[in-house]
């Protein structure tokens, strides 16, 4: 979805109260920087809307130890005249969980559930629908999450609570609790209750809010003292920071949570001392410049300079890294001089999508290696593989996939250094001295023990488990930077025997399971999902959701919240009846298949006349078999052309679903089902309108010769970072420009933009499979089944591209689950539409002796339907109506209301929920000119975008060898426009046979 914030107070205020707590082990450690939060309602080309106001934040706080556990409730009001959902990004540092998320329901706070994420996107979006109200708080990508709230009503306001676990800073021998309040602008009422814990006499505690006056504390007399501040039209700047004296010794925490008992224990380092790596002789360096890494160069180059600078002489080989990788190149360093390498450094263009193969592409032959990179790898499916040799992650983005960089480089006995979070000069000694480290923990009579890191966090090494006895020891085995190895023994007694969630231990200890887990995230999706769903965690399998009303939670099978007995006993009640329901649809779905199947087959088989039709006026009385009445306003608009004439007729390649029978005979029994036959490659040619935007970035470009047209695009993009429109007209103008390197850089911005946007990607796809990225659009289309594997498009989309990969099996068992499984009514006939390209698929594979297995497929459903005509248009937005019109050379039109012609042409029904297919069949084709169409009909969204990107392929003889087929992407805006997109021409006398 394209939208544009209206929130820019209350997206500084978020930044105060969700990022607040910086990552704990770097010591000494950089105040943090404050971390762009964005709060979105989507509001396209609508200027009028004001932006929503926060109206009240609280945030409560209990320091616990060197934890502690944050809720944030937040206000936010919509004084606007219409209403709208919400959508607010933020990142977490990498200590920090998200443990729960409430939203107001009929007054009252509603606590959220954990649902496999999936799941979860799918019931919003359903349920948003309706028009009732939902929460859904999701993990992006590393710890980058979304919260989606809907409605916020018109001139109404909505109440939303956020509960975070978080570790602390260790400075100067203190624990630091860091809040920061710097605000845009001013908010009604702030209120901050902040309560630390384990405080005694001799216990150093204090609170103030930037350089101001310290906040006075109130003690308890049972170990606790509690800071407040409340503040109305609160404007204030600066930071909260709680300062506390850490506790001595070994600190144990334990919690019953749902039958189990949990420890969590900290251990203090020691006093090794650290030792010094050996000096690499051979440095590798992997640099991330793709577009989102572009803020982070200058401190990155600082911490590299300070440490060639150390090492005096080194051989570096360096690899640049963007949607592709560059060759790689050498330098050499003597006596501390890198100057060449620091003015390659200082020079990159930072551009285009961040590549998974970055993992992939250390230089071989190294005795270290440094790779700079946020870790948010969003270009391509590459699994990370950890280097044989010393690894260091270094990262200086505000947002960075902590948990994946960490493990990446511990595994290969490296470290992760997060330059948000530490000096350079702190950075520095990670880089040149070796620290002690874990290198195995032992428990009795517990189970399960895991560790944060290896390496000591904010000065403690940090353990969890579950215990299985009354009591329990944790042997943790220490090495120090020598090798040498000793034991230290940490007891373990539960303090009480009470199931509760007020305890750590157990949030403690699924956190640090989930991020040894999320270390091989796709190999260990079940475990990532099971421990979301039983912690109620956002993870990247699990999120959390509120529903409104008893029968959603039963509709999608997802248990209330055990909070609310009320709603429990409801959904229980209702559950049974919904059992019995659900278990009788799987069949009913393929006996509906059958069906439409054999209608479409007794439309194939019969001949149509191919003379002149009949007036339009008894045609119009007496419509032909099949055609359905006019749901909507008819009124026929102009057509609004596109800027450019239409292209001369072309002789278009075969871009066949099976390339593998591009010169293959059609089997016996295509050749004898075709009947007529149809427009043979010979006889149809095919021409697309072309787009040509008319923006003045697009016209500088066009201007610009093709070895500056580049740089012109670098100098316009700073304005359009968030526009999908700019990066599609800038990669069609650089492939005009003969530069198409160049275009496939610029298109994979669009992964970048937003790291869980299926719209996006869809558009991303559809631009990659046009310029036969083959590979590189399947990625982005497998991104989009796991975003959306509840819509048949999804795997559509996906399947079609596998045929055009020449992955044939999985296309065909792709496209089976799209007919085989019960679906949304949203998406009516797309089961023949699937069957349809299946069938052609299985037919041309089968031409060129290729083994394809149908053996899932139920037999009265295969059946070859060859087309002397096809045009099909599918889009990247839900809610969205786009219709297909095509006028053939009777003059008559074929669209959703005139779904048959007479010259036997069919239209798929009306697509009005999003997404389409929308498909224009014909068997054999009257010779003449179709005119081919697209009419942005209008939407149905609480979000509304600038435009909808249409995705259309003309074919002529589809499901044969002479196929020949020709795609346009474009876009459309505005209710009712329709825009000529291409054209058919069939020769006289060859177009029926």
């Amino acid at each position: 979805m394209a939208t544009c914030s209206v929130f820019r107070a209350a997206a500084a205020a978020l930044v105060a109260v969700i990022a607040g707590t910086p990552l704990a082990w770097a010591q000494p450690s950089a105040a943090p920087p404050v971390r762009q939060v964005e709060l979105f309602v989507p509001r396209g080309a609508d200027e009028s809307l004001l932006p929503v106001r926060l109206e009240a934040v609280r945030v409560t706080a209990e320091l616990v130890g060197s934890v502690a556990k944050s809720t944030v409730e937040m206000t936010v009001h919509n004084p606007n005249n219409r209403v709208l959902e919400g959508e607010l990004r933020f990142p977490l540092f990498g200590n920090q969980t998200v443990t729960g998320l409430a939203l107001d329901i009929a007054g009252a706070m509603r606590a959220a559930v954990p649902v496999p994420k999936e799941k979860g996107r799918q019931v919003f979006d359903d349920v948003a629908r309706q028009r009732v109200d939902p929460a859904l708080l999701q993990v992006t990508q590393g710890n980058n999450f979304s919260l989606r709230v809907y409605p916020i009503p018109s001139h109404g306001s909505r109440r939303v609570r956020l509960e975070v676990a978080q570790s602390l800073d260790r400075e100067s021998g203190a624990l630091v609790y860091r809040l920061p309040t710097a605000f845009a602008g001013s908010i009604g009422r702030f209120d901050a209750v902040v309560r630390v814990t384990g405080v005694d006499k001799t216990t150093t505690v204090s609170a103030r809010i930037g350089s101001g006056t310290p906040l006075e504390g109130r003690g308890d007399g049972a170990g606790a003292v509690t800071f407040m501040h409340s503040q109305q039209a609160y404007e204030g700047g600066g930071m909260l920071v709680v300062t506390r004296a850490p506790l001595p010794g070994v600190q144990v925490s334990t919690q019953m949570y749902r039958g189990q008992i949990y420890f969590y224990a900290e251990l203090p380092e020691g006093a090794e001392s650290p030792m010094r790596r050996p000096a690499p002789q051979r440095l590798g360096i992997v640099w991330d410049a793709s577009g989102s890494a572009r803020a982070a160069g200058d401190r990155q180059i600082q911490l590299l300079g300070e440490y060639l600078r150390r090492l005096r002489h080194a051989l570096v080989v360096l690899r640049v890294v963007r949607d592709v990788a560059e060759e790689p190149q050498a330098y050499v360093v003597r006596n501390g001089n890198w100057d060449a390498l620091e003015a390659r450094l200082s020079t990159l263009t930072y551009d285009g999508g961040s590549s998974t193969e970055l993992w992939a592409q250390a230089p071989s032959d190294v005795d270290q290696v440094l790779v700079f990179t946020d870790g948010l790898l969003n270009f391509g499916r590459a699994a990370p593989v950890a280097p044989p040799v010393p690894t260091m992650t270094i990262s200086a983005s505000v947002s960075a996939d902590a948990t994946l960089l960490r493990h990446f480089a511990e595994r290969s006995g490296g470290e992760y250094v997060d330059l948000n979070r530490t000096s350079v000069e702190h950075a520095l000694q990670r880089l040149l001295y070796r620290r002690a480290r874990i290198v195995d923990i032992q428990g009795r009579g517990a189970r399960d023990v895991v560790k944060a890191s290896p390496y000591a966090i904010g000065g403690t090494y940090r353990i969890g488990g579950v215990l299985d006895a009354d009591a329990a020891v944790a042997t943790v085995t220490i090495e120090d930077p020598r090798g040498v190895r000793r034991r230290r023994t940490v007891a373990i007694a539960p303090a009480f025997r009470q199931d509760g969630e007020s305890g750590i231990a157990a949030q403690q200890w699924a956190a640090m399971n989930l991020a040894d887990l999320q270390a091989e995230p796709r190999v260990n999706q079940g475990a990532i999902e099971r421990l979301g769903l039983r912690f109620r965690m956002v993870t990247p399998r699990t999120s959390l959701i509120v529903l409104d009303a008893a029968r959603d939670y039963v509709r999608y099978q997802i248990d209330p919240p055990f909070e609310d007995r009320d709603l429990a006993a409801e959904v229980q009640a209702l559950t049974a009846v919904a059992r019995a329901q659900r278990q009788t649809a799987g069949a009913e779905q393929l006996a509906r298949v059958t069906r439409e199947f054999e209608a479409r087959l007794a439309w194939w088989e019969r001949d149509f006349p191919k003379d002149a039709p009949p007036v339009r006026g008894r045609l119009e009385q007496a419509p032909a078999s099949g055609t359905v009445g006019l749901a909507r306003d008819q009124r026929q608009e102009l057509p609004v052309p596109l800027p450019a004439p239409m292209s001369a007729p072309v002789t278009v390649a075969a871009t066949a679903r099976a390339p593998v029978a591009a010169a293959a005979e059609a089997p016996a029994s295509a050749r004898k089902s075709s009947g007529g036959g149809g427009a043979s490659s010979e006889a149809a040619t095919i021409r697309l309108q072309k787009w040509a935007p008319d923006s003045v970035y697009a016209r500088r470009m066009r201007a610009a010769a093709a070895d500056e047209v580049y740089r012109v695009y670098l100098d316009e993009r700073p304005a359009h970072l968030d526009s999908t429109a700019f990066f599609l007209d800038a990669a069609d103008i650089l492939v005009e420009k003969g530069l198409p390197t160049l275009a496939a850089r610029v298109v994979s911005n669009l992964a970048e933009m937003n790291l869980e946007n299926r719209q996006i990607m869809r558009i991303l796809a559809y631009r990659l499979t046009q310029m036969k990225a083959h590979a590189a659009a399947i990625a982005a289309l497998e991104r989009v089944v796991d975003i959306a594997p509840d819509e048949p498009q999804s795997w559509r989309d996906l399947a079609l591209a596998q045929a055009d990969a020449g992955q044939i099996q999985a296309a065909v068992d792709n496209l089976w689950r799209v007919v085989s499984t019960p679906w949304s009514g949203r998406f009516p006939h797309i089961e023949i539409v699937a069957l349809t390209e299946l069938n052609a698929i299985v037919a041309r594979a089968h031409a060129a002796n290729v083994t394809v297995d149908t053996s899932a497929i139920a037999p009265a459903l295969l059946r070859h339907m060859p087309l002397g005509l096809r045009v099909t248009l599918a889009w990247d937005a839900d809610n969205t109506d786009i219709d297909l019109h095509v006028v053939d050379p009777n003059g008559e039109e074929a669209y959703f209301g005139r779904r048959l012609t007479y010259q036997g042409a069919a239209m798929s029904p009306d697509f009005t929920g999003g997404y389409g297919p929308e498909e224009f069949a014909l068997k054999v084709a009257k010779p003449g000119r179709y005119t081919v169409r697209a009419r942005f009909y209008g939407h149905n969204q609480q979000i509304v975008a600038p435009s909808t990107t249409l995705m259309m392929e003309l074919t002529t003889d589809f499901g044969t060898p002479r196929q020949q087929s020709r795609k346009v992407v474009l876009r459309l805006s505005g209710r009712s426009q329709m825009a000529d997109v291409g054209e058919f021409e069939v020769a006289a006398g060859e177009g029926a046979r």
